[in-house]
């Protein structure tokens, strides 16, 4: 029915609680491709793996996010493709809506609750409701434009727009400029599908690491074209958003 694609930096502890909470979907997955660096600590993960008949481990050599995710596109043996981060936990209905959704749409996202010691838990701030999207919600820096393992899409779409190796980060952001300014119908979920862990060692828990690899995106897509100038304008906007908030947050803690 649908294929996962989890391009993983080699989190066991986290990576074994992706599958479990893929294995418990209402809708089964037919094929779970995860994708690991080729080193010695990725190679003892994948032997402590639990058990899976649909899932195919491949070691990468030196590939980057982005490279990992086309890998797994080209492999991919079913129509519909989702992806997840390997620290992501997915909450059960998560399948079941996503391909309900791409019987009308090429690409689905969805909301994502956040989890951990520093952020605590809320939602996107498209809020709860269903609706179609476009470059209105990328200008003003809606956050579910910055959630790469909240995508689902056709794997026809995945292959003509596949994400850059040009970006180290923030090449899902870049990758939702283009598909929206391709005009690819597109559907966004108001409900928290998947809850999106926050932890010390990824870039939701620094708002500096976010706003640095924000600005730098924007320096490099506005010397590719006139045609991208306003995506880049609207990642300058999120990554001043995002600098902004954290020194009100600051302010009101020390009050």
């Amino acid at each position: 029915m649908y294929t996962v694609i989890v391009p993983s930096l080699g989190r066991e502890t986290y990576l074994i609680e992706l599958l479990d909470s893929i294995r418990l979907q209402t809708v089964e997955a037919k094929q779970i491709i995860l994708l690991l660096d080729d080193n010695l600590h990725c190679h003892k993960i994948a032997s402590n793996l639990p058990k899976i008949s649909e899932l195919e481990v491949v070691f990468c050599h030196n590939l980057n996010l982005a490279q990992k995710r086309n890998f797994g596109v080209a492999m991919a043996s079913q129509n519909i493709v989702l992806f997840s981060d390997d620290d992501d936990v997915w909450m059960n209905l998560r399948a079941e809506k996503v391909i309900a959704a791409l019987s009308s749409f090429h690409i689905c996202c969805h909301n994502y609750g956040k989890f951990g010691a520093i952020s605590g838990k809320n939602l996107s701030m498209l809020g709860m409701s269903d609706r179609p999207i476009n470059s209105g919600y990328l200008l003003r820096g809606s956050n579910v434009f910055g959630g790469g393992s909240s995508i689902a899409a056709n794997r026809a779409i995945l292959a003509a727009f596949p994400f850059s190796p040009d970006y180290r980060y923030c090449e899902d952001f870049e990758w939702w400029s283009r598909v929206l300014l391709a005009g690819i119908p597109t559907i966004y979920l108001g409900a928290s599908l998947v809850d999106y862990r926050t932890h010390s060692n990824n870039m939701t828990g620094s708002v500096r690491a976010i706003s640095k690899f924000n600005f730098r995106l924007a320096w490099e897509i506005m010397g590719k074209g006139l045609i991208l100038v306003l995506s880049s304008l609207a990642i300058i906007f999120r990554a001043s958003l995002q600098m902004l908030k954290s020194y009100v947050f600051a302010g009101n803690r020390k009050s």
